[in-house]
């Protein structure tokens, strides 16, 4: 059974390999790892029933084994418990192989898992990083979730390793924030917005570098902010009255 964090994995891989927008080497990078995970999958599907399948057949043999040896006792001098012995033995045996062929199965499938969660794409993080960047930008002031930024997206950039060094440009306004926020809230201050605006915009561009610790940094100056919309005021919650 696909677990939950996998079946992400492969729902975000389908929808990359699929964007016409998104660099090459990420499209081909998760096409690849589809196609890997595809063929484990369905191996190990097949060495999973056929396990089962073996199972069964030795526990219906297994049951009728004394059965079939009392038939024999009656009917006859002697019961053959040799060849009931060896009959048992032989599914045993074929059992035991498909018991290691579904194991084997198994961790042929965690391994190429791994490699559909991310691993695939540890190479072209730069890139990725880069191609959300360009769709944030494409729409750099809207709020709320676009077309562009669906959940595939989002759940690709939360992987990221996408923290900024500290501190900011002095011109931003980012407070404390580590990381970029992708999709805006409408409330949000225009300085706070316009800031994020500017960043994504850097990122979009290739202005950005990594750091010894690995944290992004923009190698332009923040001199011209990009207009934002005005905020939204908060709107007031009312008071719940106890019962």
């Amino acid at each position: 059974m696909i677990d939950r964090d996998t079946s992400t994995w492969v729902a975000a891989l389908d929808y990359l390999s699929a964007a016409k927008d998104a660099p090459e080497m990420c499209r081909s990078a998760a096409a690849d790892a589809l196609a890997l995970y595809s063929k484990a999958a369905a191996l190990h599907a097949d060495m999973t029933a056929r396990q089962a399948e073996e199972r069964a057949a030795l526990d219906r043999a297994d049951r009728a084994q004394v059965a079939g040896l009392l038939i024999e006792l009656r009917d006859t001098k002697r019961a053959n418990l040799a060849a009931a012995s060896d009959h048992v033995q032989a599914l045993r045996d074929v059992y035991a192989k498909a018991d290691r062929h579904a194991r084997l199965a198994e961790r042929l499938l965690v391994a190429v898992s791994s490699h559909a969660r991310g691993g695939c794409l540890l190479q072209h993080q730069d890139a990725l990083l880069q191609w959300i960047a360009q769709r944030r930008d494409s729409k750099p002031t809207t709020c709320g979730a676009t077309d562009l930024l669906p959940d595939h997206v989002q759940f690709l950039y939360a992987w990221l390793p996408a923290d900024w060094h500290q501190p900011f440009d002095e011109n931003l306004t980012m407070h404390h924030h580590r990381r970029l926020a992708l999709i805006y809230d409408d409330t949000w201050t225009v300085p706070y917005r316009a800031s994020l605006t500017w960043l994504w915009r850097q990122v979009a561009l290739g202005n950005v570098e990594r750091g010894r610790n690995k944290r992004l940094y923009s190698t332009r100056r923040a001199l011209d902010l990009p207009e934002v919309p005005p905020a939204k005021p908060t709107p007031l919650v009312p008071p719940v009255r106890p019962f």
